[in-house]
């Protein structure tokens, strides 16, 4: 009885993980991330004109709470060394709203000892209402110039899972 009831949670939970691209798919009509202005975790403005940079936009979500998050920055910072140019990484920290939040601290310090050099947003303005539909840390999107999705959302740590999206979005 009880391995039935460890399958069936088991089965729920990897419903739950897999059924996550329907939190950005059409059931809400969300084919993008809205447009935005914020800050990066340097105090700088950014906006949604961000993704313009590059042809791909590898949108990594993260929150400071999140063990696995923080254990794939440093595989993040030597994968972003290795990009091409039209293909960039951008983090987005979930669990920062303001740049007086005390987590806005606590994401600055993972970043740096993680070695990131790419830009990290935090969840201001339009974004906070964005992350409502996130339910798991991580979630990497992949979008283009425009913010358009050009791919399910990713869910979990795996930076080579990452790599073969992006590998496949640019043949």
């Amino acid at each position: 009885m009880k391995k039935h009831f460890a399958l069936i949670l088991t089965m729920i939970v990897m419903t739950a993980a897999l059924s996550a691209c329907g939190i950005f798919g059409s059931s809400d009509g969300t084919d993008s991330i809205p447009a935005f202005t914020s800050y990066d975790l340097e105090g700088n403005e950014v906006d949604s004109s961000v993704f313009a940079n590059a042809d791909i936009t590898v949108v990594n979500i993260w929150g400071t709470f999140c063990g696995p998050c923080k254990d794939e920055m440093p595989a993040l910072a030597e994968w972003d060394a290795e990009l091409q140019d039209n293909v960039q990484i951008i983090g987005l920290v979930g669990d920062v709203f303001e740049t007086s939040d005390a987590e806005y601290a606590v994401a600055q310090k993972i970043v740096a000892d993680s070695g990131v050099k790419f830009t990290n947003v935090i969840a201001a303005g339009e974004l906070a209402e964005f992350m409502n539909k996130v339910r798991m840390y991580p979630t990497t999107l992949f979008v283009d110039s425009n913010g358009h999705f050009l791919h399910d959302p990713f869910v979990g740590a795996d930076v080579g899972g990452y790599k073969d999206v992006v590998k496949s979005l640019t043949k």
